[in-house]
């Protein structure tokens, strides 16, 4: 752990933009996760509290989440069926934490190695986009590299439809422990079909990452059609993949979730 030996709040983004150009600079949204385990390298702490970011505003089909929302706030809203909800209960279990991390705090933050970011993978199932302060936008998959995590987030949008539906599961190898698998799905039912289909996991040692083949198995067959197997012959050669029991508990999520919008009952188990 290091030393802080340095703490601002500055009031603008321009001032706040200027003091991250220090070295060993880093920024503090809520504090939860870097206070108690700083990086190594900070020295200096930048708070963001003072900038007034947690403005929520809906226009032209998209919802702009002010990047100092807390995570209590992004629960009360329910937004897209609840997927960030959902996420965020998991990610932060108490209301303390909830009152603490903010929604781009934990979008900005490198997980530690055998930790999973359930936010991540909410967030890549509802193509969020990322707004930097002085940058252009980016897509949640573009910005997730750790080398593409710079700047100061002010926003995260997410692209709204009526006709889409969300889904966020989280599986406990044991009660009370941490998720051992996060899945969230976003798609849009038509005429006995699935559409514009994503779906984002998460597992310990590995970043979130979309499952494109699955997608677009999703895409190209009847609802009627999908099966487990079908769905588990799709799955990435990944090593995050390699565990049968993980493969066979993501076909079920997806499985129950497709059963729940065509309101046929899934024998899946």
């Amino acid at each position: 752990m290091s030393m802080i030996t340095s703490y601002e709040k500055p009031q603008d983004l321009d001032a706040a933009t200027r003091l991250l150009a220090e070295p060993g600079a880093a920024l503090l949204g809520g504090g939860a996760r870097i206070v108690p385990d700083t990086p190594a390298g900070v020295t200096g702490l930048i708070d963001l509290g003072g900038l007034k970011l947690g403005s929520v505003v809906e226009s032209k089909g998209a919802l702009h989440l002010g990047s100092g929302l807390k995570l209590r706030e992004l629960v009360a809203r329910r937004d897209c069926d609840g997927l960030f909800a959902e996420a965020a209960l998991v990610t932060a279990p108490s209301l303390n934490l909830r009152n603490q991390m903010t929604l781009g705090g934990e979008a900005a933050w490198r997980s530690p190695t055998g930790d999973i970011q359930e936010l991540h993978t909410a967030l890549l199932a509802a193509d969020a986009v990322v707004h930097r302060h002085g940058d252009e936008p980016r897509t949640f998959g573009e910005y997730l590299p750790a080398e593409a995590r710079t700047g100061i987030i002010t926003a995260i949008e997410i692209p709204l439809s009526p006709d889409r539906s969300y889904r966020f599961a989280a599986i406990e190898a044991a009660r009370g422990a941490r998720p051992s698998l996060a899945l969230a799905m976003a798609l849009t039912r038509t005429e006995g079909r699935f559409a514009n289909c994503r779906i984002a996991v998460s597992v310990p040692g590995q970043p979130a990452t979309r499952l494109i083949a699955v997608e677009q198995v999703l895409e190209a067959l009847s609802a009627s059609a999908i099966d487990t197997d079908t769905l588990i012959a799709a799955l990435p050669d990944l090593s995050a993949f390699a565990c049968e029991i993980r493969r066979q508990w993501i076909t079920v999520l997806i499985i129950r979730f497709l059963a729940d919008l065509t309101g046929e009952a899934s024998d899946e188990v």
